[in-house]
């Protein structure tokens, strides 16, 4: 496994051991266990904003996890129970360059 060194104040240190002692943990578990939460969250945070970004007819901003994108989509219940209610609903909603070509 990989070594990752990092510097960190007293204070920090302190809370870490003690946090660690609660927990009955290594200070190496305890961090291991808190950063794959950190990087798992942000994962989930990118995938939600892509799938918010596709839902309002935007293309994703950034590197896009198409695989992590499907399971999301694939966890809730599509708006519309038709291709065809989706469609109509598509094309009575107004589109953004519409309304700024006509607020001109």
């Amino acid at each position: 496994m990989p070594i990752l060194t990092v510097r960190i104040d007293s204070e920090m240190m302190e809370k870490i051991e003690e946090l660690a002692r609660i927990k009955g943990k290594s200070k190496s578990s305890l961090l291991r266990e808190i950063i794959e939460g950190v990087i798992r969250e942000q994962m989930d945070s990118e995938v939600r904003e892509a799938c918010m970004a596709m839902r309002m007819g935007k293309k994703p901003v950034g590197k896009v996890d198409w695989s992590a994108i499907e399971l999301e989509l694939s966890r809730t219940e599509p708006a519309f129970s038709t291709p065809e209610e989706a469609i109509s609903y598509t094309r009575r909603r107004p589109h953004i360059e519409k309304e700024t070509e006509n607020s001109d």
